[in-house]
């Protein structure tokens, strides 16, 4: 490698590192904010799968910036790596990020479920959406990674990223378009329930139901973004990636932690007519079905959002 092609590596992966550091202390900005709500709404709650989805989203995203942190920007200078390692790094950024994105998935769907009433059909519907996304997801990972091109760096030292030279195959790129797909599926979903909904029983801005499909909407509009970010930034260039890469774990960490904590708080104030929030137990109540001919019952769901 050449003293100038070196120079431009180095200099692209400090524009990497940069953004790494920016992304891990708004990752940990948000968690100080938030952990008091934390303990309030999750510790103190009654234990349930939506706590350990929390625990999940909020910690996996937790582990990996420290763990982008300390490897990328090689902030103690401790890190000396070899080609194989620089491998085994690569596998594990974009095999925790499918983890992380997994579960937001999950998380989604559930919510959706939720506002349908808990309609077995429509669950086997999305369940079978979300096997196709991860088989895609999961063979665009393992035909494009293996051909990835990663060097260690010659001239490692702190704040220097340890691995240069990156380039993966332009496949790589179309790995965020499974979940630009499901996540548009699930936000029309919810589009259509919520404003298929007789007006006068639509919940408002202010109700849980309101806080329900808003923290949704700005959700969806986050992660479809910094997807499509992704995307073209690998089509543009391989450092471009490598920044959208470093962010899409600290959205994901931010959406799915912030949609659980933003929906018990307000079920803990008993906000609106439409939803209350009792113990463990998000209740939707008189939501009309989208085609306004009967009231749905009162639906109970046994999942401590």
């Amino acid at each position: 490698m050449s003293i100038i092609v070196l120079g431009v590596e180095l200099v692209s992966q400090s524009y990497t590192t940069y953004n790494t550091v920016a992304a891990s202390m708004f990752t940990f900005w948000d968690y100080l904010l938030t952990f008091g709500d934390e303990v309030d709404l999750v510790w103190r709650s009654p234990f349930s799968w939506v706590t350990i989805m929390f625990y999940v989203i909020r910690y996996l995203t937790f582990f990996i910036r420290i763990a982008h942190l300390v490897f990328c920007t090689n902030a103690f200078g401790v890190v000396h790596v070899t080609a194989s390692d620089c491998t085994i790094w690569r596998w594990f950024q974009v095999l925790s990020g499918q983890f992380l994105f997994c579960a937001i998935e999950i998380l989604l769907i559930t919510r959706v479920f939720a506002f349908y009433g808990r309609k077995k059909s429509l669950l086997a519907v999305l369940l079978l959406l979300l096997a196709a996304e991860l088989s895609a997801m999961i063979s665009l990972v393992a035909i494009s990674l293996p051909m990835e091109v990663a060097k260690p760096n010659p001239i490692p030292h702190i704040h220097a990223a340890p691995c240069i030279g990156i380039s993966q195959p332009k496949m790589f790129s179309s790995l965020w378009v499974p979940p630009l797909i499901m996540q548009s599926i699930l936000f029309v979903l919810l589009l259509g329930r919520y404003f298929w909904t007789r007006e006068e029983t639509r919940p408002g801005s202010s109700s849980v139901l309101g806080v329900f499909f808003r923290d949704h909407a700005w959700a969806f509009l986050l992660i479809f973004a910094v997807c499509l970010w992704a995307t073209l930034s690998y089509e543009l260039t391989d450092h471009l990636g490598e920044v959208a890469l470093t962010w899409t774990y600290t959205v994901l960490g931010f959406c799915g932690s912030r949609l659980i904590l933003n929906l018990r708080s307000a079920g803990r104030e008993g906000k609106g007519g439409n939803a209350t929030f009792e113990d463990s137990e998000l209740v939707f109540t008189s939501i009309l079905d989208p085609l306004g001919s009967r009231e749905i019952e009162t639906t109970i769901v046994q999942a401590s959002f």
